[in-house]
Formats: structure tokens, C-alpha cells, sequence
């Protein structure tokens, strides 16, 4: 398993031992290069982020975990029992969520711990644990500041979201060399690999990889190690990222051909036992593919979880600024003004503080136009006339005359909506295959102003294989989000190229309005 202790204890094992049983059991390669492993500083924040740490007896171990609403954490099964498979007090447990560090985060208090009701430890010298799923539960909710990460259902339409060759993000503090934990926190990329190709594997198995409750990701030289349990295995959706698992065991530490394992979230039984502890909330939007102009509804699923009564508010962001003010109650509506994809939150808060948050996706098409009237027959002709059509160049050249789309942009953006995740969503519709990239500029006193050492602050791309409608994010650069952060309203210049498959190119400027 993947916890590690922190006296100076023996970590080349095949499995990393449970917390009372810390002896090496199968020797492994030692780890010896920098890295989750092969890790890089974060990308972005991670506010969901835990480090969980447990002290039995005289001993402390060091794990990772998620928050997944505002008051339970997800971390692994073995990061919350002993070597029995006995649940340990909620005085064990300390967690410390959204730092950088293990320590430099928000403490909170632990009043109950729970585990999958199908757990089973592990079992030296190669039996790896299964069903390797815990909840935490603090005594006070985490602030809106500490986003929950959404938490990936058991229907069917999510399985693409993790299919083999998905490119998952893995986080945590774990060992990086021999013996050495990260002091800072450390993100890496993990492709999920199948089934079948982890079932051949011979270092974790016969009898090891369990695809009823366990999935693999990684197999070259990134990887997570001992320290890392708990934490999240995570793929991108919608522009943030979904949780799909749970870090849980391996066989050694970025060895070639041997992916991590990790506790499979989507599988049906431990996805139902998990949301029947946390509260979440859904949503159905009415129509669920409208046109630009249509007026759709949108209403609240909510499952309570462990929560015994029904919520006291639900409200909502309709225009995805993050500011959950723009309608309350159980059901909301909204124009859809632009093709391509929108987004709408809903959050859900019940009196002892508990939260859930979700961010849902609805598609706008524009509709194809009518097919041209059917002319009618032409009466025979005599002599028929012979007609010299235009020549294949001519044809082209006429193509290309002819629009391949168009774009659109709110001109009024603000700061938070700019510093996030999206960027600016800029929509465009092509008739043909097309490509799509963009530019962000401000004035050079814009960028004197804020200290910028480029008038470029942002950039981004897209494409579209054949005719429809789409989204390209324009995101800042790393240096402009972190120089923008106390900015007030400036304005910034987008410009934009739209090419197609014939040739032609649509070039936009557009003047953006960036107010606080």
C-alpha cells in the first residue's frame, strides 16, 4: 500500500505495509530519481487537496486525500484502519486541507470515520486491499474557498471519461527518492491503462489487480509511491477535473511496464456506498440541447447523502462567474444566448453547513439550414444545349469567397471568470473543418502598470473536424494570473484567426472589457 511512515522505516516492499505492520515484504527496486514520482510543482491551485496523517501508539503515517463536499473527505481504506482492517478513533486522524505543504493549509477536526463497508486489508506477503475506500468526517465545513472536487457517477455515460489511454492527473506528497518524502506538494500525468493490460501484469498478479474495485494508470516512470495513498487519481472534464479514483497500492515506485493502483470510484458498488454517505447535487436542463434564444430550465437533483433532511437553500450561478446569485429554489431558468457549450452551477447548503456544489454543461446547436426547394423538372429540351460549367478552379475560388464561419465573445469579462480555469470562452461556428486560435493583449501602459514583461497575457486554440459549433478557451499565461490578481478594470484586446479546410481565413478583433 502506499502510506508511508515517517520514522526512518524500510519502504521497498511490494506493498507498502499497513500502519502497525511497517516491514518490507518483497523487495523492490529502490527509488532514486526526483519525482510523484516524475512529479512537477502544481499547475494550479488544488484546494481540495488533504493531507491526512495518522498517529497509532508512537507512530505517525503520512497519507493524501480528497474533499469531496464540504464536510467528508475521500482517502483510501487503509488510511483510516489499522493493520486488522479495525477502524481507527477520529482522534487519530488529522487532516490539513488545500496547502502547498502538509502543513501550510486549513486544519480541521475529525469527528467520524468511515470505510467502505466491503474493505479488506491487506494481507502480507501479496494480498493488496480491496474496496480500498474511507470517509472523514470535520466537525466544521470547509469554506467556499475550499472547493470540493466532483466526484465521478457509476452511469454508463461516464465511463469514456476514464477510459484506457485518458490522460489522469495524480497529486500528493509521497516519496520521491529512497527513504524521502516530497516537502512540497507535486502533481504528475498518468495514462489509465485497461483492464486486460493490468491483468497481465505480472508483478500485480495472480491475485493482485481486482477490476471489480480497482483500476491502473501510469505503467512507465511517473508514478505514485508510499505516502501518496489516499489521494486523487483525477481526469479532465468541462475544463476542471473529475475524481475517478483513490491511490491505494503498487508494485514498487515508477518501474517500467508496472502501473499504481488505484481504488476504482465508478465501480458500482463502492460509487453507491460513497454517495450514500455524501451529499451532491445534479442538473437537468430542459430542453437538453436548445438553440441560441431558447429558454431552458434548469432543475435540482439532490442526493442528501448521510444528510437527514432536505436542504435550506439552493441557489444558483447562471452565468458561470463563479457568484451564486442569479436565482434560488428548486428549479431556475435562463436564456441561452450563444452556440457551443455553457455552464451552470447549483449549490445546496444544509443547516449544519454541509454543501455541494456541481457544475453542469448544457449544449446550444444551431441549427443546419433548411435543404434548399426541390426544383422542379425541367420539360425535355430539343436539341438539348450543350453548358461549359465552371472549371474546378473556379469552384475553389468560389468556396473560398464564401464565409467558413464566424465567432463570438462576451465584451465584459471579469477578473475571477479571466483568473480561472476557462479563461475566456470564445464560441465559433464553422461550416466546414476549421481551426481557431486567439490571442489576449493589453496596452503597453497596461502592462508597465502591472509589472507584465509581455503586452500577451493570454492565448489558446481549437479546431472542429467537420461543420458544427465549439469553444475555445483563452487562458492567461501563468505570469499574467499571478501579476492580474489585484488588477482593477483594464481593458485587453482579443484577436482571433478562423481558418477552414478550403483555405480561407476569418480574421476578428475584439475590445475586451475586464472590470473586477
Amino acid at each position: 500500500m502506499r502510506l508511508s511512515h515517517l520514522a526512518p522505516t524500510a519502504l521497498a516492499a511490494l506493498l507498502i505495509a499497513a500502519p502497525s505492520a511497517v516491514a518490507a515484504t518483497a523487495p523492490r527496486s529502490p527509488v532514486v530519481s526526483p519525482r510523484i514520482i516524475n512529479g512537477h510543482a502544481p499547475s494550479q491551485a488544488w484546494p481540495a487537496q488533504v493531507s491526512v496523517v495518522l498517529t497509532i501508539g508512537v507512530d505517525q503515517f503520512n497519507c493524501g486525500g480528497t474533499l469531496v463536499s464540504a464536510r467528508w473527505i475521500l482517502t483510501a481504506g487503509h488510511c483510516a484502519t489499522d493493520d486488522t482492517g479495525a477502524v481507527l478513533a477520529p482522534g487519530a486522524v488529522t487532516v490539513d486541507i488545500g496547502g502547498t505543504t502538509r502543513t501550510n493549509g486549513t486544519p480541521f477536526v475529525v469527528d467520524e470515520v468511515l470505510k467502505d463497508p466491503d474493505f479488506t486489508p491487506e494481507v502480507p506477503p501479496n494480498v493488496p486491499p480491496t474496496h480500498d475506500l474511507a470517509l472523514l468526517h470535520i466537525t466544521t465545513a470547509a469554506p467556499p474557498s475550499l472547493a470540493p472536487l466532483r466526484m465521478i457517477t457509476s452511469a454508463a455515460a461516464e465511463a469514456p471519461l476514464w477510459s484506457p489511454g485518458v490522460l489522469a492527473k495524480i497529486i500528493g506528497w509521497g516519496v520521491t527518492e529512497q527513504n524521502v518524502q516530497s516537502a512540497t506538494l507535486l502533481e504528475a500525468e498518468v495514462p489509465v491503462i485497461g483492464d486486460a493490460s493490468c491483468l497481465g501484469v505480472p508483478a500485480l498478479n495472480p491475485g493482485g489487480f481486482d477490476p471489480a474495485s480497482m483500476v491502473c494508470a501510469g505503467g512507465g516512470s511517473t508514478d505514485t509511491c508510499a505516502g501518496d495513498s489516499g489521494g486523487p487519481l483525477m481526469v479532465p472534464q468541462n475544463g476542471d477535473f473529475t475524481l475517478v479514483g483513490v491511490t491505494s497500492w503498487g508494485a514498487g515506485c515508477g518501474d517500467p511496464g508496472v502501473p499504481g493502483v488505484y481504488a476504482r470510484l465508478g465501480a458500482p458498488s463502492l460509487n453507491a456506498w460513497v454517495h450514500s454517505v455524501v451529499p451532491t447535487v445534479a442538473i437537468a436542463a430542459s430542453p437538453s440541447t436548445p438553440s441560441p434564444g431558447d429558454q431552458v430550465t434548469f432543475t435540482a437533483n439532490v442526493n442528501r447523502g448521510a444528510e437527514t433532511t432536505a436542504p435550506t437553500s439552493l441557489t444558483w450561478d447562471l452565468d458561470d462567474d463563479g457568484a451564486f446569485d442569479d436565482a434560488a429554489g428548486p428549479s431556475a431558468a435562463s436564456t441561452i444566448a450563444d452556440p457551443g457549450h455553457q455552464f451552470v452551477r447549483l449549490q445546496a447548503v444544509w443547516a449544519d453547513g454541509e454543501r455541494a456544489v456541481t457544475r453542469d454543461p448544457v449544449s446550444a446547436l444551431v441549427a443546419p439550414p433548411p435543404p434548399p426547394p426541390t426544383a422542379p423538372p425541367a420539360p425535355p429540351a430539343s436539341p438539348p444545349v450543350q453548358v461549359t460549367g465552371p472549371t474546378p478552379q473556379q469552384l475553389a475560388a468560389q468556396q473560398r469567397a464564401i464565409p467558413i464561419g464566424g465567432i463570438s465573445v462576451r465584451t465584459i469579462v471579469r477578473l475571477k471568470t479571466l483568473r480561472g480555469t476557462n479563461g475566456i470562452a470564445v464560441a465559433f461556428q464553422c461550416r466546414v473543418g476549421c481551426a481557431i486560435s486567439g490571442q489576449l493583449k493589453v496596452s503597453a501602459s497596461t502592462a508597465r502598470r502591472y509589472g507584465l514583461r509581455s503586452r500577451t497575457i493570454g492565448s489558446g486554440s481549437g479546431a472542429l473536424a467537420a461543420a458544427g459549433n465549439a469553444k475555445m478557451a483563452v487562458r492567461l499565461t501563468p505570469r499574467a494570473k499571478t501579476a492580474l490578481r489585484r488588477a482593477r478594470n483594464f481593458t485587453a484586446t482579443l484577436t482571433t484567426s478562423l481558418s477552414g479546410d478550403l483555405g480561407a481565413t476569418v480574421q476578428g478583433t475584439q475590445q475586451i472589457s475586464i472590470r473586477r
